[in-house]
């Protein structure tokens, strides 16, 4: 079997992950992470490991991350995150600068 392979460590515990492309507008894979730091990061490949950029600060916990479609355009990747503010955050990352 594969060796497991840590791609970031957070502050605080994590509530959830989603992997794939996510930005269908740059090469590579991301993965974004919710949780106990009240922050949406998106992990990109890039040389030498991935890098953590944080997209969301929410006002409180965040407790569920997932990938969905929410604009209509199947070209691209909403990603939705809830937590204990009450808040229902939708982010579209294609484009968005890293």
């Amino acid at each position: 079997a594969d060796e497991p392979v840590i791609l970031h460590r957070e502050d605080d515990r994590l509530r959830g992950a989603v992997l794939g492309d996510l930005d269908p507008t740059r090469p590579g894979r991301e993965a974004v992470t919710a949780g106990y730091t009240h922050r949406l990061t998106v992990l990109a490949s890039a040389p030498g490991g991935w890098h953590p950029v944080f997209v969301h600060q929410d006002s409180d916990t965040l407790h569920h991350v997932a990938k969905g479609e929410f604009d209509g355009d199947p070209a691209t990747a909403e990603i939705v995150a809830v937590g204990f503010s009450g808040n229902v955050t939708v982010l579209r990352l294609a484009g968005r600068p890293r």
